[in-house]
């Protein structure tokens, strides 16, 4: 993502009452007469699933992938319309209560993800909420070679195929440990279309300002958890790692790939794991392989 600008949050605030929205059915929005809270039972799918936005070979990203899905919460039955597009940075849902007379919509939920701030607005009962999630790292790809061990070309570690820059310089094979962080995260939004946007913006947060490739695994059953329990604040721990360059002689050495292990829980404590850890892989815009 080369030239990759921030947008500043008021103009992101203005653009959030800009977009344009699709409309699932014609249901005036109802107050709702219970809180949206507790666990999600009978989850079924009606329209599409949740591995439809996971398409390795779609052409365009802004493609827009709509599902449709019930389920029963509290005594209640619900269906949910709503979209995201192929690239996970936007998506939009509509939450109904089945009723005899019909559906009645209770709320709406918009996310889109603008250069790692994600965006959050949801209508319900009238008011409007709108939230922000800045997923940015600080930036610093050049460290002195002190603050780094730098292999040897014997120690069978450099790697033969990857190369950094013009020069061409070698990067090692091995990660280096870099860093711990255990920030936790707001989940206002209870629609897996919205939680899906919002998972993959957090899985997606490395300290590359400009990379060329980025490998984020699929975060299906992390969602899965976090929709059907309700939480609306998840935990994690973040261990980071990078590998370098490794020329010989050199005044400073660069970081080449940026990798995260993501394990997400539902407590404070951070002892109730929200399945398997995820792993993201960053490539910075000048490695070569």
């Amino acid at each position: 993502m080369k030239g990759k600008k921030y947008i500043s949050l008021v103009l992101i605030f203005a653009l959030c009452f800009t977009m344009t929205v699709p409309a699932f059915a014609n249901s005036k929005m109802e107050a709702s007469t219970i809180e949206l809270t507790g666990p999600k039972t009978n989850l079924h799918y009606e329209q599409g699933s949740m591995l439809d936005v996971y398409d390795l070979d779609a052409v365009d990203q802004d493609d827009i992938v709509q599902s449709v899905y019930t389920y029963e919460q509290n005594g209640y039955q619900y269906r949910v319309y709503g979209e995201n597009n192929q690239a996970l940075t936007h998506a939009y849902a509509e939450v109904y209560r089945i009723t005899d007379e019909g559906e009645v919509l209770v709320r709406t939920e918009t996310v889109d993800n603008i250069n790692g701030v994600i965006i959050t607005e949801i209508e319900e009962n009238g008011e409007v909420d709108v939230s922000f999630i800045d997923t940015n790292r600080q930036s610093t790809n050049v460290v002195t070679s002190s603050g780094v061990t730098v292999p040897s070309f014997h120690d069978g570690l450099v790697s033969v195929n990857a190369t950094w820059g013009g020069n061409q310089w070698p990067v090692n094979d091995y990660y280096t440990h870099y860093g711990t962080f255990t920030p936790n995260y707001a989940i206002k939004t209870i629609t897996i279309q919205a939680v899906t946007t919002l998972i993959d913006g957090i899985v997606r947060a490395c300290s590359f300002s400009n990379y060329t490739k980025i490998l984020v695994p699929v975060i299906t059953k992390i969602v899965n958890g976090i929709v059907e329990n309700s939480i609306d604040k998840t935990y994690t721990i973040e261990d980071v790692a990078f590998r370098w360059t490794c020329a010989p002689g050199a005044p400073v050495q660069q970081r080449a790939v940026e990798r995260t292990i993501r394990t997400f829980y539902y407590d404070k404590a951070r002892t109730a794991q929200i399945d398997e850890p995820v792993t993201t892989y960053v490539y910075d815009e000048n490695y070569n392989e």
